[in-house]
């Protein structure tokens, strides 16, 4: 095994004062104003275990197993075909825990591995990653069922759950936008909408608020089925898509967790907002994601994925299915 390391040192001494500053904002952590490098430095690697403690509460189930796996192969990881794993990877080094030493290299600096390895033994943080796991999932729910939806209509059955007051399930919302940049959170003087990511605006939020009708209603159990697509295995489309895929393409069964969230996840969101280059984005991801066959075989996957995406619930039907 290629062994790599480098302590959180070394690798923030690389990096410019501007990057420093943004590693305290991105982590909370109260600095003052126009001081010297060094003294951000200190500031972050006194604030370590905080750093750690700040994304387990956040962490989900599929990157704890990522994490442990990073501690397996004592903090250097390349990758090759795992897109989960890539993805995972490439917003830790966006957050300054990892260090890229190529494309598909990574280096985890010694400090934040071991606190890694002491809260994997923590037998708590289990708990709060299941925990975690399953907002998420009903956060996602609600933002790919609907597009966009006021705060308090999120909060009359995310509380149920969860027993945070407002202010704090706002606050969490954000924490959670902002680090994982999969969802929106918008606030003007009145209210406060939760939205997908395709949604960029307060304007086009209020465009879909605005439409007639109510919201369908969905169990929180039914909306996590929806994000994991288990509500949408159920039907013909996505049965054919399935056989298709697994008929012509050599993909494992376990590939199907990054097709839906990689290849037909983006396709139905663009779809479902409009985006006139929904078909075109499809299209690039199949080629991303699969070896290429022929034009005849492309062109059968992408009218199928069009097909599902007519069942999946609507923003413009408000939760409805599709046309």
């Amino acid at each position: 095994m290629k062994k790599i390391n480098i302590t959180y040192k070394e690798y923030i001494n690389s990096l410019n004062k501007n990057k420093l500053i943004e590693i305290l904002d991105i982590y909370h952590i109260e600095y003052k104003k126009n001081q010297k490098k060094e003294v951000y430095e200190n500031l972050i690697l006194d604030n370590l275990n905080n750093i750690v403690n700040y994304t387990i509460d956040l962490f989900q189930n599929d990157e704890f197993i990522n994490i442990k796996y990073i501690i397996k192969k004592k903090g250097y990881v390349k990758v090759k075909y795992n897109h989960l794993l890539l993805h995972f990877l490439n917003n830790l080094e966006s957050k300054y825990l990892l260090k890229r030493i190529s494309d598909n290299e990574f280096v985890m600096p010694n400090e934040i591995l071991n606190y890694y390895k002491l809260k994997i033994k923590n037998k708590s943080t289990n708990s709060t990653i299941k925990k975690n796991t399953e907002e998420y999932s009903l956060i996602l729910g609600f933002v790919n069922t609907y597009g966009v939806v006021e705060f308090d209509f999120f909060y009359q059955e995310y509380s149920k759950i969860y027993k945070l007051k407002k202010d704090e399930a706002i606050e969490r919302l954000n924490k959670l936008s902002t680090f994982y940049h999969e969802f929106n959170f918008f606030s003007d003087k009145k209210k406060d909408y939760l939205a997908s990511i395709v949604i960029k605006d307060l304007k086009e939020c209020k465009k879909y608020i605005k439409l007639p009708g109510e919201y369908k209603k969905y169990t929180n159990n039914e909306l996590i089925d929806i994000y994991n697509f288990k509500y949408i295995s159920k039907f013909r489309t996505y049965k054919k898509l399935y056989k298709f895929i697994d008929k012509n393409y050599n993909v494992s069964k376990g590939s199907f967790k990054v097709i839906n969230k990689y290849v037909l996840m983006p396709y139905i969101i663009n779809y479902e907002c409009g985006n006139e280059k929904a078909l075109e984005i499809l299209s690039e991801l199949i080629d991303k994601y699969f070896e290429f066959n022929n034009d005849k075989y492309k062109e059968k996957f992408i009218k199928l994925v069009e097909n599902l995406a007519k069942d999946y619930p609507s923003w413009r039907l408000k939760g409805l299915r599709g046309e």
